[in-house]
């Protein structure tokens, strides 16, 4: 009796984990009851050496179809938990108490039957299958128990064998880099910027499962922010910040633009300037001739073209009246706009000669951007973007920061987004967050990171002003694209104002193109935006229909953003045991 009970408990420790015995022990039944049984044929000696040897045996055969049935439960539970989280009835969010109930019966109901059919076990004598579900905030567990009779094992009183298996889904776990691209231009005034604000906090809230103070980073999730108008600015002292992106010495075919003196570039009229230092805003790189379409991939800034250009709008005449709008350098005191030209060449037939006057910069003070939005710095966005970051602190405080302010360049806010996500230059690291370490952006496609851009924008793009303060000689407001008109270096492909918008519709599908084929998935949010070519761009920038929404309103903005988020979080997820 020592040896066969000694045997059982070897394999009765190599049993499933959550596998549990019921005996049954009525006298005259069972292997116990046998030993007390003296009827038969054969001595009761022989009976005793032998029931042993086929109680083993048989507990091995038992052994070996219960650990096949356990394997196909756990993977029947496994697939069932999938297809709830799955599920569009999955989401438990705005339902009341009533609600909730009924919808966690619907799903368990819809669990218990997935399990049952897709669980197949080796004995036609299933004897039991229940499961329970709970769903949280962050994560979804399914709790499944069923039993199996025995057979051989029956010998030894060991009747049925119950399994209890628990399978979690964790919400958001699976690795995400995240950018948000938004529209900060004028058009979306105190009341819509301070509504996308709150759904932009609202998305991080539904990503991270809490609050920034509950949840203030995750080694699961990588943030990153580019906040746009006509152009983007840079922190320069943000996080894996290099000058060496920076063309400081005029290296690129459009630095160079703006100036009658052909040694002058745009860094260096910062420089220039009494008062004020470069701010961090960047110009659209040029087309060039393919493939170096700079503007609408994400080559790493090396030399030349491939370096970004500091952006420098130029001083418009003082001429009341003409339609020029960026005057931030009048025509008294020393120096002005007219300093060193001869009086022939300041006539209006020659405002060119004004607006190109390099001597105007040298040594002047000027209103800081603070105080105006006129000057070097006119419609560049107010905001700084925010690499990739585990801290989500960062990423809270430049939504914060996000300014109504210029028109509208859409290409540029989605080339900078892109290269937040790229793994190439200028941006390679993602930043520390209070208890993750720092790290490399992850490649594309890669096998644990989904790369995942939002884009949010309430117009079309436009460089015009809706055709107010335009003049004949810019033809548009300066933006990252530079002058509407200008002859040289023209970023636009085209000189005809009307033109421009046309122009920025197509580098921005290229953009769009060129960033889901690196399998970056796009949501597109097309927030108050009413006309049908503006929504078919945005429906045709988004991954499929389903990442595409219309938002009527800052209420509608809001459930948009909520939905991206739960969308995220419920298909970046991982199964835990």
């Amino acid at each position: 009796m020592r040896g066969l009970r000694s045997s059982l408990g070897i394999l009765a420790q190599n049993w499933p984990a959550g596998i549990k015995t019921s005996c049954r022990t009525p006298a005259g039944r069972g292997f116990f009851g046998f030993l007390g049984d003296c009827a038969g044929n054969i001595t009761m000696m022989s009976a005793i050496s032998a029931i042993p040897v086929v109680v083993i045996a048989g507990a091995s055969i038992d052994y070996a179809r219960i650990t096949a049935d356990s394997a196909a439960f756990s993977a029947a539970v496994d697939s069932a938990l999938v297809a709830v989280v799955a599920s569009d009835r999955a989401s438990l969010t705005g339902l009341s108490g009533g609600q909730t109930s009924a919808r966690m019966a619907e799903l368990t109901t819809f669990a218990t039957s997935y399990v049952k059919t897709n669980y197949q076990s080796s004995t036609a004598v299933e004897k039991s299958i229940s499961v329970s579900l709970a769903i949280t905030d962050s994560d979804v567990t399914i709790t499944a128990k069923h039993t199996l009779p025995t057979s051989l094992m029956s010998l030894a009183g060991i009747s049925d064998l119950q399994e209890t298996l628990t399978s979690t889904i964790k919400k958001a776990a699976r690795p995400v880099e995240l950018v948000m691209v938004m529209d900060t231009t004028g058009s979306m005034g105190t009341t819509y910027m301070a509504q996308a604000r709150t759904a932009a906090h609202n998305l991080m809230n539904k990503i991270y499962g809490g609050t920034a103070t509950a949840k203030p980073d995750s080694p699961n999730i990588r943030v990153g922010l580019v906040p746009f108008s006509a152009a983007v600015r840079l922190n320069t002292s943000a996080y894996d910040f290099n000058w060496s992106w920076i063309d400081t010495a005029g290296n690129s075919s459009v630095s160079r633009l703006n100036f009658s003196d052909p040694s002058w570039h745009n860094y260096f009229a910062w420089t220039k300037l009494s008062n004020t230092a470069w701010n961090g805003c960047v110009e659209a790189r040029p087309a060039g001739a393919a493939p170096f379409d700079y503007n609408t991939n994400d080559d790493p800034p090396t030399s030349g073209d491939s370096l970004f250009v500091p952006y420098f709008a130029p001083d418009e005449p003082s001429v009341t009246g003409s339609g020029f709008y960026n005057s931030y350098i009048g025509n008294t005191g020393t120096p002005n706009e007219t300093t060193g030209l001869a009086s022939t060449s300041t006539a209006s037939s020659n405002w060119l000669n004004r607006q190109n006057n390099v001597n105007k910069y040298t040594g002047v003070t000027i209103t800081s951007e603070s105080s105006s939005s006129y000057g070097p710095w006119f419609n560049c966005d107010k905001t700084a973007i925010v690499p990739l970051t585990h801290n989500r602190a960062h990423v809270e405080t430049g939504i914060d920061a996000m300014t109504a302010d210029g028109s509208t360049v859409i290409p540029e806010g989605l080339a900078w987004g892109w290269r937040v996500l790229s793994p190439t230059a200028p941006f390679t690291k993602v930043e520390a967050g209070p208890s993750t370490a720092a790290d490399a952006i992850s490649g594309y496609n890669n096998p644990r990171w989904r790369k995942i851009m939002v884009l949010m924008t309430d117009g079309e793009n436009d460089v015009l002003s809706n055709g107010n303060e335009i003049n004949t000689l810019n033809g548009t407001w300066y933006s990252s694209y530079g002058r509407g008109k200008a002859t040289a270096g023209n970023r636009f492909g085209t000189t005809t104002s009307s033109s421009t918008g046309a122009a920025l519709d197509t580098a921005m599908l290229t953009l769009c193109s060129n960033i889901k084929a690196k399998g970056v998935e796009i949501y597109t949010v097309a927030f108050r935006v009413t006309k049908t070519n503006i929504q078919n761009n945005l429906k045709t920038c988004a991954t499929d229909a389903a990442h595409y929404s219309f938002a009527a309103d800052g209420v509608a903005l809001g459930t948009v953003f909520n939905s991206i988020g739960l969308n995220v979080q419920n298909s970046s997820v991982y199964l835990s045991k």
